[in-house]
């Protein structure tokens, strides 16, 4: 059973963002523009994040760089590379 720490609250996953994208681009066959979209602007627009999640001018720029196998490669949050 996994809880979020410090609570007895249950967590709804313990699955990374990285790998439930992946899994949903070859499993359910979901075109990757959409993928994007979900795991990014629609991710942060329903936890109230409405300065990120896209990439155009004036909005937070934290993103991630995947490799033709979809695996994360590079970090940045807020512009700076942090991996």
């Amino acid at each position: 059973m996994a809880t979020l720490r410090g609570t007895t609250t249950l967590a709804g996953t313990t699955l990374f963002m990285a790998d439930a994208f992946r899994r949903a681009v070859s499993t359910t066959g979901i075109p990757l523009p959409d993928a994007v979209q979900m795991t990014s602007r629609t991710a942060a627009r329903l936890i109230g994040l409405n300065d990120r999640g896209a990439r155009q001018p004036g909005l937070r720029a934290d993103m991630v760089e995947l490799d033709a196998g979809l695996r994360p490669t590079r970090v940045w949050l807020g512009g700076t590379t942090v991996t």
